[in-house]
């Protein structure tokens, strides 16, 4: 597996395969207890999650947590840092639903349009808000919050999990990068 693979080429089942896989090898699942037909359950519905589109989709998802976990396989300094499981399948997750669900515009459009999703998200970050909301409902429905909680300090667990998947998605909301560059 490489960065530069075609994914468009590639069974998105075996997609699914190869990111149980990147999870497991980046040491993000036997740790937490996470069963890794429990993690193909969960990627194989974040999948369905996303819809065709010619960029906001299931290969890009897949793209940016191969780069993800590529990174963090390959830079020593990143795995010192990110040398907790929760933090490294925090990472991974956010790479892999960070644009979950994605209707294919941008933030921009949903505020001119006064869109349900920029009503409910205050005209704030608004698909990045929807991307985590989504996110957390499937994760939830999928048992992910009982698994952590049953796990010593499985609260904190589940909260540290939350906040660095947040942070991470609602950071590449475009608007920030616009701001950052200034």
């Amino acid at each position: 597996v490489h960065a530069s693979m075609n994914t468009w080429v590639v069974d998105e089942e075996l997609l699914v395969d190869i990111l149980v896989t990147m999870f497991d090898v980046a040491g993000a699942l036997k740790p937490l207890k996470i069963p890794n037909r429990m993690m193909r359950t969960i990627l194989m519905d974040i999948r369905e999650h996303y819809l065709e589109s010619y960029f906001h989709n299931f290969q890009h998802a897949f793209t940016v947590t191969l780069i993800a976990f590529t990174m963090l396989s390959s830079c020593r300094g990143l795995r010192k840092v990110m040398h907790e499981p929760i933090v490294r399948f925090s990472l991974l997750m956010a790479a892999m639903c960070h644009d979950i669900n994605h209707p294919g515009n941008n933030n921009e459009f949903e505020v001119k349009s006064h869109s349900r999703l920029a009503i409910l998200y205050n005209d704030t970050s608004v698909l990045e808000h929807y991307h985590c909301t989504v996110t957390f409902e499937l994760l939830i429905e999928h048992g992910l919050d009982e698994l952590f909680a049953e796990q010593d300090e499985g609260e904190v667990l589940w909260d540290e999990f939350r906040q660095i998947v947040v942070q991470a998605i609602l950071a590449i909301d475009m608007k920030k990068h616009q701001q950052l560059q200034k």
